[in-house]
């Protein structure tokens, strides 16, 4: 095994386990980092994207059988949702920026919030198929996308400006260094 896919598979176990541990700590209703690692994932793993669905998969998976299941449609939803911003975090690169990985962490954030909620609306028994029961849904659901878009913003500069932060070198001098006479 080459020394760079120890690495990736230890950035994986790693990426996994923070979704793991946030999930299972107290935190407020999804604010947890399962987008923003979907989305690192992506960008960091951008010629093996099957690593950054299984990261999320994992940790998903993991949580569940700790805090418990619930309605398999609705969990089966969530788990494909998480494979959109890992799909967008190849677009992050070669170098993220902070202005497109805000944009891309709302919009994973705006993505889920609608999709999910949709899914909730359309198959569930909670609210009448109608315009009305959507908008309800949705006006119900508000208070979740605030802790969601604002986790997503949190755990992505993290995971995000950790990575600039490790691979960040101080440029070297150009200039030939002075030759004594």
């Amino acid at each position: 095994m080459t020394r760079s896919t120890v690495r990736d598979i230890l950035i994986a176990l790693a990426l996994a386990a923070l979704i793991v541990a946030a999930r299972l700590l107290p935190h407020p209703v999804n604010a947890a980092p399962a987008l923003s690692v979907s989305l690192f994932a992506g960008f960091l793993f951008v010629g093996r994207r099957w690593m950054g669905l299984a990261i999320a998969a994992a940790g998903m998976l993991i949580s569940d059988a700790f805090i418990g299941t619930y309605n398999p449609f609705y969990m089966a939803l969530n788990y494909a949702l998480l494979a959109t911003p890992t799909l967008a975090g190849a677009w992050l690169r070669p170098r993220p920026r902070v202005l497109p990985v805000a944009g891309a962490s709302i919009g994973a954030a705006v993505f889920f919030f609608i999709t999910s909620n949709f899914g909730v609306w359309a198959f569930g028994t909670d609210y009448p198929r109608t315009s009305a029961g959507l908008l309800d849904c949705y006006v119900k659901a508000i208070p979740f996308f605030k802790w969601s878009a604002l986790s997503a913003l949190v755990y992505s500069a993290i995971l995000f400006g950790g990575c600039v932060l490790m691979t960040w070198r101080t440029p070297r001098a150009t200039a030939a260094a002075p030759v004594a006479a």
